[in-house]
């Protein structure tokens, strides 16, 4: 058995980078991406609380993908819209290109998660885009790795999440050094799948043998089926 971690693709060329830039001028960004899956809605809900004051007024959370509409429709979010709205951009589904431009001009990446099973690949593309990342400790499993790094900022209490996210959105990043961005490399699937075609190349060859024909109707049905699972005529 082979176990390989998730991982990712360098993310697109961006477009829109100048409409994008202009929507945001004069504004800090954290872009929170999810699908429409609840949880995803769920987490960012419950480490929000969902009311936004703790944002100034030149501060934005900015959500991208299905999890867009899971909030907008949440009750909870529903009884504050009239002051979150000004503190949130809910932009929904967005193609790989404009992604890539929100990406790049975000000034921080949320990981509210606080529920699921396995690792997620939005934490590797998080880590891996090079911005500062506001997580939960759930959403590092299988990347712990990453925990103490400068850019990387762990909250587990919903005040504790808000506040560290405000924290990042007022500082400046620190810059990766060569050893740093070699570590993140290793979050590619080219890195990560790296050793399954030696391993693929080391399996036992199995060549076909000849078959006794079968003497009877039920020994020629049986061998049949046995060749149709491909348990028969093999070494």
């Amino acid at each position: 058995m082979v176990v390989a971690a998730n991982g990712v693709w360098p993310r697109e060329t961006p477009v829109g980078l100048d409409r994008w830039s202009s929507r945001f001028a004069g504004l800090r960004t954290a872009l929170f991406v999810g699908s429409g899956h609840p949880p995803n809605a769920r987490g960012f809900l419950q480490m929000t609380d969902p009311d936004l004051g703790f944002l100034s007024a030149s501060e934005r959370i900015v959500v991208v993908g299905g999890v867009a509409d899971q909030i907008r429709n949440d009750p909870g979010f529903l009884r504050r819209r009239g002051a979150d709205n000004a503190r949130i951009e809910l932009l929904g589904m967005q193609d790989g290109a404009n992604l890539s431009a929100l990406i790049e001009l975000a000034d921080v990446v949320m990981l509210p998660i606080v529920e699921g099973g396995g690792t997620n690949i939005k934490t590797a593309e998080a880590l891996y885009n090079r911005k500062p990342v506001v997580a939960t400790s759930f959403a590092l499993r299988g990347y712990e790795q990453f925990k103490h790094w400068p850019n990387v900022r762990l909250a587990d209490r919903p005040e504790d999440f808000r506040d560290v996210l405000a924290q990042a959105l007022r500082s400046e990043p620190e810059t990766l050094n060569s050893a740093d961005i070699a570590q993140l490399d290793t979050l590619l699937w080219s890195s990560t799948l790296r050793k399954l075609p030696e391993l693929f190349a080391a399996l036992p060859r199995r060549q076909r043998q000849p078959a006794a024909k079968p003497a009877d109707g039920r020994g020629r049905f049986l061998h049949g089926l046995l060749q149709r699972l491909g348990l028969r005529g093999w070494s």
